[in-house]
């Protein structure tokens, strides 16, 4: 079976990158389950949700205010803000706006990313970052890719050294023309999940370092 007719499940984890060696120290992810598992939503058009709930370990204390300052950091760092970062509400928090694009090149693909991205912070207890693109332009297993909804959610916990860590992506994608709908769906289905949880694995351990 070639990579190409993978696609689906690549596409999934496209944004969160792969994680060979990770320390359990700072995170420890459950099992990846399918909230919408893949399948058609229009002519040739296909979608899919996937999450994750991870423990991490905050190596420099927990401090979510200090967390928000590092994601604010990477951004500038690893894409380009278009505009923002803007003050507003969101889920009845404190949080900021920002319009963004992400560039990543990789062995099977290519692929920029504009990003509607909110990073709401209640201090305390809950930090939210929310991100949706509004434009994708992909070359290898990134062209099909329509939609890319990301969202990272950490909440405190009544162990004041472990927070949790939940990770939804979902996304809408077109077929490529010479793979099978029938073996694109059931090997995305079979071996999507462990694919994402390298990425969200990834994702978290990041997180950890970080606050």
């Amino acid at each position: 079976m070639t990579q190409t007719s993978l696609v689906l499940f690549q596409f999934l984890s496209i944004f969160l990158g792969s994680a060979p060696e990770l320390l359990e120290t700072t995170q420890k992810c459950g099992t990846a389950q399918w909230v919408v598992e893949p399948k058609r939503v229009a002519s040739g058009q296909y979608g899919a949700e996937i999450t994750i709930l991870c423990d991490v370990w905050p190596q420099q204390g927990g401090d979510l205010s200090k967390l928000e300052a590092a994601l604010l950091d990477q951004a500038k760092q690893q894409g380009t803000i278009h505009s923002g970062p803007t003050a507003e509400v969101f889920e009845g928090m404190p949080s900021l706006f920002m319009d963004w694009s992400i560039f990543r090149k990789e062995k099977n693909f290519e692929v920029e990313s504009r990003q509607d991205v909110h990073l709401a912070n209640d201090l305390t207890q809950r930090m939210i970052v929310d991100s949706r693109s509004t434009e994708i332009k992909g070359t290898g297993y990134a062209e099909h890719a329509k939609k890319v909804n990301v969202r990272v959610q950490i909440d405190k916990t009544s162990d004041p050294l472990k927070d949790e860590v939940r990770v939804n992506v979902s996304g809408e994608f077109t077929k490529p023309w010479y793979i099978p709908e029938g073996i694109l769906l059931s090997e995305a289905k079979k071996r999507g999940p462990a694919e994402f949880e390298k990425g969200a694995a990834k994702i978290a351990a990041d997180l950890a370092r970080a606050y």
